[in-house]
């Protein structure tokens, strides 16, 4: 075979990778944030939210997503290096090209970039022991095996619980919204302890990292929408997605009716106190 023919075959395995990349985009449904009820977040026992993590824009995060620029901004969504500012990512929509450093995350979700020595939780920070998970949050791990834990949020205590819902919609986005996989628990883990690492760059790097997970949505829908407006993209002919309801306390006393003792049939209905 000669070099020519090897390089063909090497560029339309390429051509046909990028083309079932693209479809599988197509098919990916946005996940759009969902604002917190501050009253909920600033009265015992679920105050410890609002004073360990004073986000104000987590209050205002949704906003109406526009699904289709979403699936675009994924679609051409790319990383460049950049050995000032460490990872950007460019991509673009409607023809517009878009760049997005942890600067621009910034302005967004009004929470400052941490100094350039200040790492991403998705990159070294030192995670917490499955020992330490379970301690803190009172609720076994459904295997002992570190690379497949997961934790049900029902059995975690009402603010707990209610922090986790915010992860899961806002902070690390799932489709699966009654569980925490091993990341996901040692993150609010993280934010529990204070530990310390730059929120910026962890949405940044968690962007690049969900592009190429199809099994799940395509997250941080109104962040992206957000950019997409102030660059000022005409978005008056796009199909909309409408905003959900906040999260809050109402948000548990409605999945306490989902809530399940493991092996048994009887609902589970843990105390707002």
């Amino acid at each position: 075979m000669s070099a020519d023919s090897s390089q063909r075959r090497v560029q339309q395995r390429t051509e046909e990778a990028q083309a079932a990349f693209l479809v599988k985009v197509e098919n990916r449904q946005a996940i759009p944030e969902r604002n917190v009820l501050k009253v909920d977040v600033t009265v015992a026992p679920f105050d410890y939210i609002a004073e360990m993590n004073p986000w104000g824009y987590l209050y205002n995060c949704a906003c109406t997503v526009y699904p289709r620029l979403v699936r675009e901004f994924y679609r051409y969504l790319d990383v460049i290096q950049d050995k000032n500012h460490g990872i950007i990512l460019q991509t673009s929509a409607q023809g517009y090209m878009l760049q997005i450093d942890p600067h621009v995350i910034s302005a967004i979700i009004d929470f400052p970039v941490l100094p350039v020595s200040a790492r991403s939780f998705t990159e070294d920070i030192e995670p917490p022991t499955l020992k330490q998970l379970k301690d803190y949050f009172h609720a076994h791990p459904q295997s002992h095996e570190q690379a497949h834990a997961f934790i049900k949020i029902g059995a975690f205590s009402p603010p707990h619980r209610l922090f986790a819902k915010i992860v899961l919609h806002n902070l690390w986005p799932t489709v699966r919204k009654s569980e925490l996989v091993l990341k996901r628990a040692q993150f609010l883990y993280a934010l529990c302890m204070r530990m310390p690492f730059c929120l910026c760059k962890h949405i940044l790097n968690l962007l690049l990292d969900m592009r190429d997970k199809h099994s799940i949505g395509l997250p941080f829908a109104c962040l992206i929408t957000k950019l997409i407006i102030q660059s000022r993209i005409e978005v008056s002919a796009e199909p909309v997605m409408r905003i959900q309801d906040s999260l809050g306390i109402q948000t548990l006393m409605k999945s306490n009716a989902q809530l399940r003792f493991e092996g048994q049939g009887e609902a589970h209905q843990p105390p707002l106190a």
